[in-house]
């Protein structure tokens, strides 16, 4: 509990008074990313900072930002903000792991009437930064319908001169 109240004000933890009080906040550095705010925080105000992952980097399953002594909202936009804190605190990043620079294109079995062709010079493993290209054909008797749509992950593409690109 708080002690020393007679005045108003903790002689321990200076609950109560009418003067600022600042905390340092320590920024985390680490591999992958990076941390910007200040190092120090007022009490009763909020503190805000920026979590920047870096090229070739990305937020793996565990990805995480903490603060000790404090509480944290993810603001959604690559910030944080922090309330409630009454003492130092330092902000911690965990699960920023290496993007990986192949991917595998997976393409969906032959369906009922069309077949999904890779162009030439292309294959289903492709590097980070390149693209995937390739084309629908239909089998005799059969044409694209009103609806047909081609996605990739969710998203339509749409083709030029008869050929998508992902």
């Amino acid at each position: 509990g708080h002690t020393g109240m007679e005045d108003g004000v903790c002689d321990e933890c200076n609950y109560g008074s009418t003067e600022t009080v600042t905390h340092t906040v320590t920024i985390p550095t680490g591999t992958g990313f990076e941390v910007t705010g200040e190092t120090s925080a007022t009490e009763g105000e909020e503190y805000t900072f920026t979590v920047t992952i870096d090229e070739d980097y990305m937020k793996g399953e565990s990805f995480a930002v903490t603060v000790s002594n404090g509480e944290i909202t993810d603001n959604g936009d690559g910030t944080y903000t922090v309330t409630k804190f009454i003492s130092n605190f330092t902000i911690t990043v965990n699960g920023v792991v290496l993007a990986p620079t192949e991917f595998t294109v997976t393409l969906p079995k032959t369906g009922s009437g069309y077949r999904v062709n890779t162009e030439a010079g292309y294959t289903t493993t492709i590097n980070k930064n390149n693209d995937f290209k390739f084309n629908v054909t239909f089998v005799e008797g059969f044409k694209a319908g009103n609806n047909f749509k081609v996605k990739a992950n969710g998203t339509e593409l749409v083709d030029k001169d008869g050929v998508y690109t992902i």
